[in-house]
């Protein structure tokens, strides 16, 4: 990914399959060059055709018969043969046929012809990830590398402004950085870790701002100034805060290991009686590494993860270092840049480059570039990232001062609670229900950091945060109604169905009665004592789920339901619900084995199995959204303290 004032200029024009078919009918004999207005279907398209199908024997006949062919722009934007070769194939011998040709026939100029954009052949391999093609390439002519091409790139600049890992590692150990125009300075500089950074190579950002630290300091002086901390601002996802995972990848990602190494040995001389220890863990690091190993093999998922893992630490360390360098220079150069970073950051919930920023420019978090009454966290509140808003908990009695400011307009961050957020962050909770809830939370959470005489505060428009909040959010408790209402009238229905089989089922019994006793035949198996408690369990639970459902129905539906009310009642229903299902269905099993077995077992296996496919299924389709509730209601929460450092 790179920004749109620095996209790729590189442009290959491939020809059609038709037109291809017309070039193998030619004759490649030793012919002058044609006439302009036949040149492509005469001269340039069998040199398309035998590039694209990397025939070098014809290749090599028509370049012997047409010398200036090699030459020869070809394609649209003025390439050559040689630009077509690198950014169509990968094949090592193909190319290095070619570029001997080139060099052995006296046309090593060739290897330095430009595009209409300005591009050598050494750009196109770094655009198009061509490795081999690049090394190729430097070793006939290591000028290649410091040519630059119309938007001020070297090929270093075009492989990382195309994401092109491998070749920019090999092109940064070549390039040098005592030239003019230095490729490390300025513009050239800083867009090439501001690239690197798009691409998610942040490790390799790092090793560049390392070598030239200055880069850390510099913006791109673009309409819209970027610096390198701005980049990875704009990259939520490089951060843990950025990614949301189910429980089992939370558990997957906590047991990777950041750094696959086994510790430090002690010399022969210090090896004691603890060499058997240091043996002991040595084998056992290299076990786990060996399992993380195999399991990102097996399990794709698990090494999606392992490298989200590596990216996210990478990303922290290189703002750690940014946060450093920017630190050394004039306080009075660094805030804006602190501060337009943390702007963005808290736009996109990373409170990890917060917390580095903070710790590094406390007075950051009051953002005077931005609004000089509002703070960090009445950005986080607006865009609701509760983990920016949690960096509260790591602040000191100076969070009063923060959370007191009020915008221009005397908007207070109560205000920005009550406020509707944008669709994308209202929909990070599924269902209008559970959003409304957390709306509720949120303006809860904020509420009390607030002092009292704010919850009331008019802003300019003469409304006060609760009036706002029912304004905001009555359309939302319509959904959240409807929702409800058309959940309970379901359930109901499916309630109502259960209790009325429970309640027959518990009439007449399998078997029947003995007609002297009155007492039921099978009343001594076991079998028998399983249906009558399974029965009497699907009647009396469903009997609960139907009152829970109705007294949905009935419901006054005012927004504080919506925090506790509702959805317990709501996860109670379900519950109950879930219980009948499947005691319902162990009835029917009890009852199908005491009257139809006749002891085989075979039956009692089938009807088990059955059995299991209707709860298999009101599991697979109602439980998500009932752990969804219970953990939203009575689990831990969102606001809660993430980190042991006090960052102001």
């Amino acid at each position: 990914m790179a920004t749109s004032s620095s996209s790729s200029s590189v442009q290959v024009v491939i020809v059609g399959a038709n037109q291809q078919e017309q070039a193998a009918n030619l004759q490649l004999t030793n012919n002058p060059i044609p006439d302009p207005t036949n040149a492509f279907t005469q001269y340039h398209l069998p040199l398309y055709e035998a590039t694209l199908t990397t025939n070098w024997n014809k290749l090599k006949s028509f370049l012997i018969n047409n010398p200036d062919a090699i030459k020869t722009k070809i394609a649209h934007n003025s390439g050559t043969v040689l630009h077509l070769a690198i950014a169509t194939t990968k094949n090592v011998v193909f190319l290095k046929n070619l570029l001997d040709y080139v060099v052995s026939s006296g046309n090593s100029e060739v290897l330095r012809m430009k595009t209409s954009l300005e591009d050598t052949v050494l750009h196109y391999a770094a655009a198009f990830g061509n490795l081999e093609a690049a090394k190729l390439l430097v070793e006939k002519d290591p000028e290649l590398l410091h040519m630059w091409n119309r938007n001020l790139f070297l090929p270093l600049h075009q492989a990382a402004d195309s994401a092109k890992r491998s070749v920019f590692v090999y092109l940064f150990k070549k390039t040098r950085d005592n030239v003019s125009p230095r490729p490390f300075d300025g513009r050239p500089g800083i867009m090439l870790t501001v690239n690197l950074v798009f691409g998610g190579f942040c490790d390799m950002a790092l090793e560049v701002v390392k070598k030239y630290p200055h880069l850390a300091t510099r913006c791109t002086s673009l309409a819209t100034t970027c610096t390198s901390l701005d980049a990875i601002a704009l990259s939520p996802s490089y951060f843990r805060s950025g990614k949301r995972y189910n429980i089992w990848e939370r558990i997957i990602y906590s047991g990777i290991p950041l750094n696959p190494t086994t510790p430090t040995t002690k010399s022969s001389s210090a090896m004691s009686p603890n060499s058997n220890e240091i043996l002991v863990t040595t084998v056992c690091h290299k076990l786990l590494n060996l399992f993380w190993d195999v399991s990102a093999i097996l399990v794709p998922r698990i090494k999606h993860l392992k490298a989200e893992k590596k990216l996210h630490h990478d990303s922290i360390e290189y703002v750690k270092f940014l946060c450093k360098e920017l630190q050394k220079i004039d306080p009075i150069d660094a805030k804006p840049i602190f501060q337009k970073s943390s702007t963005i950051a808290a736009t996109n919930g990373i409170s990890e480059i917060i917390e580095e920023i903070a710790i590094a420019s406390p007075t950051t978090l009051f953002l005077e570039n931005n609004d000089p009454m509002i703070s960090i966290f009445h950005i986080a509140v607006k865009h609701r990232h509760h983990n920016v808003f949690n960096l509260l908990f790591q602040t000191s009695f100076q969070r009063d001062v923060l959370l007191t400011r009020r915008a221009q307009d005397r908007t207070s961050i109560l205000h920005m609670a009550a406020t509707l957020p944008s669709s994308d962050r209202l929909n990070q909770v599924p269902g209008a229900p559970l959003q409304m809830q957390r709306e509720l939370q949120w303006y809860k959470a904020v509420e009390q950091f607030v002092p009292q005489g704010l919850k009331t505060y008019p802003n300019d428009g003469d409304i006060k945060p609760a009036t706002m909040f029912t304004e905001q959010h009555k359309d939302l408790v319509k959904e959240g109604e409807t929702w409800m209402r058309d959940t309970a009238n379901s359930c109901t229905i499916a309630a109502t169905l259960i209790s009325t089989i429970a309640f027959a089922a518990a009439i007449t019994v399998p078997g029947g009665n003995n007609g002297d006793t009155g007492f039921p035949i099978f009343s001594k198996e076991v079998l028998f004592t399983i249906f009558a408690i399974s029965n009497a369990i699907s009647l009396f639970s469903s009997i609960a789920s139907l009152v829970m459902f109705l007294a949905m129905l009935t419901a006054r539906y005012s927004e504080e339901d919506f925090l506790y009310s509702l959805p317990r009642r709501l996860i109670i229903g379900l519950v109950t619900l879930f219980i009948s299902i499947t005691s319902m269905m162990v009835t029917f099993g009890a009852t199908i084995y005491i009257v139809f077995s006749q002891k085989k077992r075979w039956i009692l296996i089938s009807v088990t199995v059955l059995g299991c496919l209707p709860v298999s299924l009101f599991v697979l389709l109602q439980f998500p959204l009932l752990i969804d509730m219970m953990y939203s209601t009575y689990g831990p929460g969102i606001f809660h303290k993430q980190g042991k450092r006090f960052i102001f």
